[in-house]
């Protein structure tokens, strides 16, 4: 190699280094794409764009003068006149219907027919009383296989005692 350059020595990198290198290209790169936004405006914010012209003096311009004009007249008032009335026909006779006839009321009510009364309730109860009575006594008294016997037997008694019982109370 004869060239400009051919007395430096050569560097060659491993492939190892490939991402190191490319970090450090993106890095350089980065490094010099930061600064551009300052040079947009050519750094000289104190000339502005039409080249650094200054004017030797302020100006100052004063308000112009208010002027007068007289109001307008007012409108002349504008008279309406009001709508035609309107008649309207009064709605056509309908005559209301008959009043309801009705029959002529009773001159007695028949009297309510005496209820039966049953003492049915009271045999019922007094049945279910002594059916739980007789029960609890007979599986007292039995004993071994014996005590269903006399539960069962218990609990037929008590109802025919307390059913008779309970009819004895009606008037």
């Amino acid at each position: 190699m004869t060239g400009f350059l051919s007395h430096l020595p050569a560097i060659r990198l491993p492939v190892l280094h490939r991402p190191r290198r490319v970090a450090c290209t993106l890095a350089l790169a980065a490094a010099l794409a930061l600064p551009l936004p300052a040079f947009a405006d050519g750094w000289h914010r104190d000339e502005g764009w039409h080249g650094g012209w200054r004017s030797p003096y302020p100006v100052y311009v004063a308000p112009p003068a208010p002027v007068y004009v007289a109001p307008y007249p007012p409108p002349a008032p504008v008279y309406v006149a009001p709508p035609p009335p309107v008649y309207v026909a009064p709605p056509a006779y309908i005559p209301a219907p008959p009043p309801p006839v009705y029959p002529p009321a009773p001159a007695y009510y028949p009297a309510p027919q005496p209820a039966a009364y049953s003492c049915a309730g009271n045999q019922v109860a007094g049945g279910l009383i002594g059916a739980a009575a007789g029960g609890l006594i007979g599986s007292q008294l039995g004993h071994g296989s014996g005590n269903a016997a006399a539960t069962v037997f218990g609990i037929l008694g008590g109802a025919v005692v307390g059913s008779s019982v309970g009819s004895a109370t009606c008037p």
